[in-house]
C-alpha cells in the first residue's frame, strides 16, 4: 500500500493568509465565528482543526477552503487544481481501502467525487447517505461487486453503475489483486 502524505503545516498557513488580510487573531476569530484560544492553538501547530473549523475559517477569510491546503489555489480561480498530495485521504484502519476526495468543498452539497482503492477481497460498507444520493461507480482496474439495497451486481474495469446510496450498500473486491474506482456521490433531494 502507498505510503501517506504528510498532512501540510495548516497551522502556519492559517497564520498567513490571517496576516496577509491584516487581520488579528481576535479579528479572524469573530469573522469566522470561532473560538479565539483554539484559534491560535491550531495557528501554533498545538491543535488539529476539523473540516468545519476550517471552512469557518476560510468563510472568515473569505476564499475557497481549498487555499487553505493549496497556496496554488488562486482567491476566486477558474480552475482549481488538486495535486494528489495535497488532496484529502480517508483510510480504513485495518487498511483495506483508501479513498482520495478529488472535489472541491464547494461542490459538497451537489456533487462528492472520490478515487477509491480497494485492497485485494476488501469491502468498504456504507450507511444509507442522505435521502436522494445516487452513486455512480466506474471501474478503473479490477473486479468489484456492488449491492444498493437488495441488488448486486458484478463491474469489470471499464464498467459503469448508477445506483441508489441513500440504502445500505457496499463496493466489494472480488480479486487477490487490488481494485480502483471512480465514485461519484450525486445529492438530489426526491420529487427534484
Amino acid at each position: 500500500m502507498a505510503s501517506i502524505p504528510k498532512p501540510p503545516p495548516i497551522g502556519r498557513r492559517i497564520q498567513e493568509l490571517r496576516t496577509k488580510r491584516g487581520l488579528s487573531v481576535s479579528e479572524l476569530a469573530q469573522a469566522s465565528g470561532v473560538g479565539e484560544e483554539l484559534l491560535r492553538a491550531v495557528e501554533e501547530e498545538r491543535a488539529n482543526p476539523t473540516v468545519a473549523f476550517l471552512w469557518k475559517l476560510a468563510r472568515g477569510l473569505n476564499m475557497p477552503l481549498e487555499r487553505i491546503f493549496n497556496p496554488e489555489v488562486a482567491e476566486e480561480a477558474p480552475l482549481s487544481l488538486i495535486k494528489k498530495e495535497n488532496a484529502p485521504h480517508l483510510i480504513d484502519r485495518e487498511g483495506k481501502w483508501t479513498i482520495q476526495i478529488v472535489s472541491t468543498m464547494d461542490m459538497v452539497e451537489d456533487l462528492e467525487l472520490y478515487l477509491v482503492s480497494l485492497s485485494p477481497r476488501a469491502a468498504l460498507r456504507s450507511d444509507p447517505h442522505t435521502a436522494g444520493t445516487k452513486e455512480i461507480a466506474t471501474v478503473l482496474r479490477g473486479e468489484v461487486a456492488i449491492e444498493s439495497a437488495e441488488s448486486r451486481f458484478t463491474l469489470r474495469e471499464g464498467d459503469t453503475l448508477h445506483y441508489a446510496a441513500d440504502v445500505p450498500h457496499a463496493i466489494e473486491n472480488l480479486k487477490d489483486e487490488p481494485a480502483e474506482l471512480y465514485l461519484v456521490d450525486w445529492f438530489r433531494p426526491k420529487g427534484a
